[in-house]
């Protein structure tokens, strides 16, 4: 539909003038609205609007939430009897599973709360579902494939989830190696999973499976986060997931342009992960389109946001100035920007990109068309980078490089 776009803060003011009073009432309207610009190719305005429904906790008595507790005195069959891919009927069981587990914490993707909305993601094979049962039936473990989103080639690995009654028993492993298959089946290039690094558990499993650390998303959780299993409590500061990857394709010829302050650290990256990529090819592309194309995600419940460029125009600066800008006054704390490394652009404009106040945190591949750099702004906000617990030699090296990034950032 043709519209133009004008910053939340100019909204209200030109609402009293009787001006865009569309595009307001769209956003008060709407569950979600968001905005891809595609370039010469004009806008597209995505809005969701969610029916009437209840969330997991308004099904259940508090009792029948609560977290689950570990039985010492009750035998335990730890023996996977069969794995089970599980449909839209058990969306219901399947919410119930995830608050007792993680609380009301899964932000980024809350639909996990809402058994119709979770039921309508199953079915859709949005996120796929895999549970493993022992000889009684008695669900022990739960892991999910989540697929890829805006134009990415790689899928996620996340919901990873095990009953304190049958933890020790390499489940989550046996559940990982089964995803694997389907998304070799699907044809994906890969597979990332997102820990958290309040604890190193899930890093662990993560290593042991074959992923490697390559990026992190610095202080994209809240400070009030806490999984119900774990004893940690809320955490210190905003939270920060690490990035792994873990590649199933072999595509050494694909380009990756390096900005050359950081060429030695991400050639260090590349080779953690066993990935090649061709550092020293031409570009594709070689002429600055006009408007830029980019998308721009808000999770205000995180006060978080994601920017990803899809191609760079002549006004990027503007435009992702004026975007940081909006997230700042919408008071999202931190903002991860992620640029597209098969442009000879993000060469140059990495450095300007970090003048506004972003550092570097990472690379991972295949994350949009090609392999992505990844940025993260996180303003004024008190951020101790030692406080970040990490499993891998690897990932205490890149977090501090990223840390010495910040500092020299915050010194500008």
């Amino acid at each position: 539909m043709p519209f133009q776009a004008i910053e939340t803060h100019e909204l209200m003011a030109r609402f009293a003038e009787g001006q865009h009073q569309g595009l307001y009432l769209i956003k008060q309207a709407m569950d979600n609205v968001k905005l891809v610009n595609l370039g010469p190719e004009g806008k597209e305005l995505h809005m969701t609007k969610y029916l009437p429904a209840k969330r997991v906790y308004e099904l259940f008595s508090q009792e029948e939430l609560a977290a689950y507790t570990k039985e010492e005195s009750r035998p335990v069959d730890r023996e996977i009897d069969l794995f089970r891919v599980l449909g839209p009927d058990d969306a219901v069981e399947l919410s119930r599973m995830v608050y007792r587990v993680y609380g009301y914490t899964y932000s980024v993707r809350d639909y996990v709360y809402y058994p119709d909305r979770l039921a309508e993601n199953l079915y859709n094979q949005n996120l796929t579902s895999l549970v493993a049962q022992n000889r009684l039936g008695e669900v022990m473990a739960h892991c999910g494939l989540i697929a890829p989103e805006d134009r990415s080639c790689i899928g996620e690995i996340g919901l990873g989830l095990v009953i304190p009654n049958f933890r020790g028993g390499n489940l989550l492993k046996q559940m990982t190696d089964k995803l694997l298959e389907l998304a070799l089946e699907r044809g994906l290039k890969g597979l990332y999973i997102e820990s958290v690094t309040n604890h190193v558990l899930s890093q662990k499993s993560a290593n042991r499976d074959g992923f490697r650390d390559c990026a992190f998303c610095f202080g994209a959780l809240p400070e009030d986060f806490a999984m119900k299993q774990m004893e940690e409590g809320v955490l210190s500061q905003r939270g920060t997931l690490s990035v792994s990857y873990r590649s199933l394709e072999d595509n050494p010829g694909q380009n990756a342009f390096l900005p050359s302050h950081h060429a030695e650290v991400i050639r260090k990256i590349y080779a953690n992960l066993g990935v090649a990529r061709n550092f020293d090819g031409l570009p594709t592309y070689y002429e600055r389109r006009k408007i830029s194309r980019f998308i721009v995600k808000t999770y205000p419940q995180m006060k978080a946001a994601w920017i990803r460029i899809l191609n760079y125009g002549k006004d990027i600066f503007e435009t992702i100035r004026d975007r940081l800008r909006e997230l700042q006054r919408d008071r999202m704390e931190a903002i991860i920007l992620d640029l597209p490394m098969e442009s000879t652009q993000t060469v140059s404009m990495c450095r300007i990109f970090e003048d506004m106040g972003f550092f570097f945190s990472g690379v991972i591949p295949d994350h949009l068309d090609g392999d992505t750099l990844r940025l993260t702004y996180l303003g004024a906000i008190d951020f101790a980078f030692d406080r970040i617990e990490l499993y891998s030699e690897f990932a205490k090296e890149l977090r501090d490089y990223c840390a010495l990034c910040h500092s020299k950032v915050l010194k500008n």
